[in-house]
């Protein structure tokens, strides 16, 4: 899932807007107001502070007319950190040196988080893109659903460092992120020629085994033993999987997929490297279960005279997840392009800790408008094709469809799902 959103945006939520800190509009709009680039006079610092209740030592960023305070960059600080998993300050310490960052950094980084969602919520408001309580309570109770109880699904929230209420806030930006994505992003379609040359970077990192399953629980090792047996006297895995498996692959025979693609325990893919195409495996326990597995289908990359992929023996469903991880890329491309168009024309001032205006380019912010370039966009896929990044990318989009179910909940890993 995604970063965690903040609990302190301005959302349209059925018409209704709900302001950042509880702040007021500032006295000058994006429009007329002075740019990214220019100071804020303290008169009107103070004018912003005062009207939205704020003291105005407490100003980290003015963001169109909304306040946010060091109070809240140290609550995202704090929520990122938790998410990451880093509980102490010297694992903080660790992964700072591991990245290259520094603690300034980690908060800058937090603070362009806050001022990126508020600027969201703005240009949402001014192209009409709304979210309703009701899709945001859906999004929740569809995570809620898969905890025990309705306490162990707050539990879970309070370890992630949400109460309900900024939950809430927090899934409604997820949405209205996403809303505002398909709205300012075209339906980029890559060409076939750069299909074929994206797929001929990564094909090599695709290389692997299809495998279907038949998942059992952990108290079914007498049935998992039975259904094996049948198995290797000659019964349809497709059949048994659809009858007996617990999993969601069951309604599909089993299908698992192409295991470069498909998310998959250690055991089960130890098993799997084992076994030749038709071959069923050993019954294999793992902590979702007990899994028998048969090997369905095996891709190795050829090459031509030239020494080139041979595009065209690569799998259909491999090509699709090529395909659709390219559409991703060239559509993030643009995404990004427009939140930083956003905060390059934006009215909005960044402040340290001792109340001092500085550059916005020095938390990250773009300071000038650029276009969206199409050269550009192919430079980046094959950039990801160069750098590694690619395999992981089409893993990503291979995966897209059952992401989308969480894609409107975010700070809770899957791990901590009740499933």
């Amino acid at each position: 899932m995604g970063t965690a959103t903040s609990v302190l945006l301005a959302l349209a939520i059925s018409g209704a807007a709900v302001g950042i800190a509880g702040c007021a509009s500032a006295p000058w709009s994006s429009s007329d107001g002075p740019s990214s680039s220019s100071e804020l006079d303290s008169a009107t610092v103070q004018q912003v502070a005062s009207e939205a209740g704020v003291d105005v030592k407490d100003v980290e960023a003015i963001v169109s007319g909304k306040i946010i305070t060091h109070k809240d960059v140290d609550v995202r600080v704090q929520r990122m950190r938790s998410v990451a998993g880093i509980s102490d300050d010297a694992s903080f310490s660790s992964y700072l040196d591991s990245a290259g960052m520094t603690a300034l950094d980690y908060r800058y980084k937090a603070l362009k988080q806050l001022i990126d969602e508020a600027l969201i919520v703005v240009d949402g408001e001014n192209l009409g893109v709304t979210v309703s309580t009701d899709e945001v309570n859906a999004q929740i109770q569809k995570l809620e659903s898969r905890y025990p109880s309705h306490a162990a699904f707050v539990s879970a929230l309070q370890a992630a460092g949400y109460t309900e209420d900024s939950y809430y806030n927090a899934v409604a930006a997820s949405i209205l992120s996403s809303s505002l994505r398909e709205k300012v992003t075209s339906d980029i379609e890559p060409t076939e020629e750069q299909i074929r040359e994206y797929a001929t970077s990564v094909a090599p990192t695709l290389a692997g085994k299809r495998s279907s399953q038949i998942l059992l629980s952990q108290s079914d090792y007498s049935l998992a033993l039975t259904l094996r047996q049948k198995l290797m006297s000659g019964a349809n895995f497709a059949e048994l999987a659809q009858k007996y498996s617990i999993d969601g692959s069951g309604s599909n025979g089993g299908d698992m997929g192409w295991e470069s693609l498909t998310s998959m325990p250690d055991e089960y893919k130890k098993a799997l490297d084992q076994l030749e195409v038709g071959e069923i495996s050993p019954i294999v326990r793992s902590e979702f279960g007990y899994h028998i597995i048969l090997c369905t289908d095996e891709y190795e990359p050829t090459y031509d005279e030239d020494g080139k992929v041979d595009v065209d023996s690569i799998p259909t469903e491999l090509m699709d997840a090529i395909k659709q991880s390219m559409t991703t890329l060239l559509t993030e491309y643009e995404y990004e392009t427009y939140i930083s168009n956003l905060e390059a024309s934006a009215t909005l001032a960044v402040f340290d800790e001792d109340g001092n205006q500085i550059d916005p380019a020095d938390v990250g912010l773009a300071t000038e408008t650029v276009e969206i370039d199409s050269n550009s966009a192919v430079d980046l896929v094959e950039d990801a094709a160069s750098d590694g990044s690619a395999g992981e990318a089409v893993f990503s989009a291979a995966n897209a469809a059952s992401a989308a179910d969480d894609a409107s909940v975010p700070g809770l890993d899957s791990e901590n799902l009740g499933r």
